[in-house]
């Protein structure tokens, strides 16, 4: 079919929605419209039959072929004003979108002219401009501060200005959507009036829709700036951080995965609103059920900060299920726990401090590597803002002779991701691999504490047989230095003396601690990391699975032992007036199903936190009048300045406050005022 044609249709699709609008808002009679309506219709229907047999794979989504179907649909079904613009812009979306896609893609006139060899990071830097922008005009038209009408124009130029740049980042390969269908003021109008109650639910709904995009975008314009890398790396780091932000389920991902759970109680509707009806069936305990899968939906979009009010001290993961065994092995009464479709371990560590008790998760991961890692550690730290994470397992080992032997324990002083090459010239004109090490370290605290550690209160503990006749003595010993990570396993002796030379302090090589430490140093919180591996061959091709599972336990029996040390405070949240945090209060309430509950005894915590909630408004009237002070409040509290950076310009005062609002923190505002010389703030705090 010629473009042409295809341009035709999609400008007749705009015309017959305009025509359901009209009739469903009453600004035109169905007796005046009918005809006109009838022929484009047929036109419509005709062309998508035509697209169906060139193999786009596309049918026509409206079932009302003449427009008393449609006074009928929407009379039946008891439709507001808002419910029948919301069903009419809805009806055609994934047409268009698709049709969209097919003139892109398969006609010269319409393919964006876009490679990899002119990309701009200028340009990239600007999308995030647009966003924004877009962003602030839908919730400005969703609060009330303005109308659509007064914004429309703006707004669709530059959500379709938009829309072609993210689509010349998919075309050249970045694994990037636009995830804004709303292509009018008057579609969102019409979703948020049906769907999201509240202005905060609006707003929260409006800064998930584009964070897969802005983030990476952010995160990689951020490294590129720092280290001054080429725009080679440049596109290197987009494309990561865009795939890694695709692994964690937004707010948006939960609501689609909850319409899914809807589908199987095998409601079957020709539209969305049949479906409202139909979902009048369902008993009150699917409902509920429903909720207990995620509450954020059954409620509206409730903030991330609602979703992690309470903060897991530390994660734990490892590799491979024999590391988490042997871990669970040395901890009292672990748990397992049911959480957001996937299944993992909570316990509490008792301390030699009596009045703290850590809570722990224990996360093993899917696969070994480092991207799995740095996803699993990005996804941890979204949503159990652990203070630290710690890596626990099995490693090759860099002999020393008379030093080291299997069994032992690494400790990382530095994790260093080995896997990065640059292409450098070299002699006669070749080009040859040159590493380009990246260096993590790891929490101070942990470390000091790990030297400190002696050697009875783990070593002897350690439940596993230690495999005869290879070492020279019983005990296994802790060697602290350099660790390499790479995302393939090293049999190689050449290889790995290869890393000998470039690092002599090296002491053993893995594939999981420079994912999880990258994910970490780039995350909001930018929680302690800290690599405890034990020793099980020594990275030559000469593998002993003999060492494997004496191996795990001493790193394992050494990791909880330093954590008995209460090596750094707990920041649990309290309940107030009670020195008490339940065994259930570590973890977001969402989909939360502990099994096999051993102890019910509340856990004790370091010390009374007084929490303090304010309003919306409240927030909101501070956020606008503090303006140019928020630098002073954020000197105040200490927020670093890599924390700082990854605040939204323009929003810098939310940001601390939401700083504040996660860390229990809101209750010192007024001191905070008033050392800042904003005593008026304190009168709007307490109004």
């Amino acid at each position: 079919m010629k473009p042409e044609k295809i341009e035709e249709l999609l400008v007749k699709i705009e015309k017959i929605q305009s025509i359901l609008i009209d009739v469903a808002t009453c600004q035109s009679k169905i007796c005046d419209e009918e005809e006109s309506y009838k022929k484009i219709y047929q036109e419509i229907d005709r062309t998508i039959g035509f697209l169906s047999e060139d193999y786009l794979n596309v049918i026509n989504p409206n079932n009302f072929d003449i427009l008393r179907k449609w006074y009928e649909f929407y009379d039946e079904n008891n439709l507001n004003t808002a419910e029948r613009l919301k069903y009419i812009y809805e009806l055609y979306s994934d047409v268009v979108n698709q049709v969209e896609n097919h003139l892109y893609t398969n006609f010269d006139k319409y393919k964006v002219k876009s490679n990899l060899d002119d990309f701009d990071i200028i340009k990239v830097e600007k999308l995030v401009k647009k966003v924004e922008i877009i962003q602030d005009i839908m919730i400005d038209v969703a609060t009330g501060k303005s109308k659509p009408e007064d914004e429309e124009e703006d707004y669709i130029k530059i959500w379709k200005d938009a829309a072609l740049q993210i689509r010349e980042l998919e075309i050249i390969g970045f694994p990037i959507t636009n995830p804004n269908n709303f292509r009018c003021l008057s579609h969102w109008k019409a979703h948020y009036s049906c769907e999201l109650e509240k202005y905060q639910y609006r707003r929260d709904y409006v800064n998930d829709l584009y964070s897969n995009i802005i983030n990476p975008i952010n995160k990689a314009t951020t490294r590129y700036h720092s280290i001054g890398s080429s725009v080679e790396d440049f596109v290197g780091y987009l494309k990561r951080y865009l795939t890694e932000a695709q692994s964690i389920p937004s707010i948006s991902k939960l609501r689609e995965e909850t319409d899914q759970m809807v589908s199987t109680k095998n409601i079957n509707a020709s539209s969305p609103q049949r479906k409202i009806k139909e979902l009048e069936s369902i008993s009150n305990s699917d409902l509920t059920e429903l909720r207990i899968i995620s509450p954020v939906i059954s409620t509206g979009y409730s903030s991330q900060n609602e979703f992690y009010n309470n903060r897991t001290d530390v994660v734990i993961l490892t590799a491979l299920p024999k590391e988490r065994d042997a871990i669970l092995k040395y901890l009292e009464s672990p748990q397992i726990v049911e959480y957001s479709g996937r299944t993992f371990h909570k316990a509490s560590i008792e301390t030699s401090k009596s009045e703290t008790v850590y809570q722990a998760i224990i996360l093993c991961l899917p696969s070994m590597g480092n991207n799995q890692a740095a996803i699993a550690t990005q996804r941890a730290i979204s949503e159990f803002n652990p203070s630290h994470i710690i890596l626990v397992g099995i490693a090759g080992g860099v002999p020393k002779e008379n030093s080291r032997y299997l069994g032992d324990i690494i400790v990382g002083e530095q994790i260093v991701d080995y896997a990065l090459n640059k292409r450098v010239q070299a002699e006669q004109g070749h080009s040859q691999n040159q590493p380009r090490y990246q260096i993590y370290r790891p929490a101070r605290v942990l470390l000091e504490a790990a030297k400190n550690l002696p050697l009875q209160n783990w070593a002897f503990c350690v439940k596993a047989q230690r495999p005869d006749g290879t070492t020279g003595r019983v005990n296994p010993a802790v060697h602290f230095g350099v660790i390499a990570s790479g995302n393939t396993v090293i049999a190689d002796q050449d290889l790995r003396d290869e890393l000998k030379n470039d690092w002599s302090q090296l002491v053993g090589i893995e594939m999981e601690g420079a994912g999880a430490a990258l994910a970490a140093y780039e995350s909001d919180f930018m929680p302690g990391i800290f690599l405890v591996k034990g020793m099980c061959d020594w990275a030559d091709g000469s593998k002993n699975d003999d060492w494997q599972q004496y191996a795990a336990e001493t790193a394992a029996s050494f990791v909880v032992e330093l954590l008995r040390t209460a090596p750094f405070e707990s920041t649990l949240e309290l309940h107030p007036q009670s020195n008490h945090v339940s065994n259930q209060e570590a973890l977001p309430q969402s989909n939360l199903k502990p099994q096999n509950l051993v102890n019910e005894n509340p856990v004790k915590a370091t010390s009374t936190v007084t929490t303090k909630n304010y309003s919306g408004k409240i927030k909101i009237s501070i956020c606008n009048k503090l303006v140019r002070d928020w630098e002073d409040l954020a000197d105040y509290f200490d927020i670093k300045l890599h924390e700082r950076e990854t605040f939204d310009k323009g929003k810098e005062a939310r940001r601390v406050w939401e700083w504040l609002e996660q860390r229990t923190k809101l209750h010192e505002l007024e001191d905070a005022f008033i050392a800042i010389g904003r005593e008026d703030l304190v009168e709007e705090l307490n109004k």
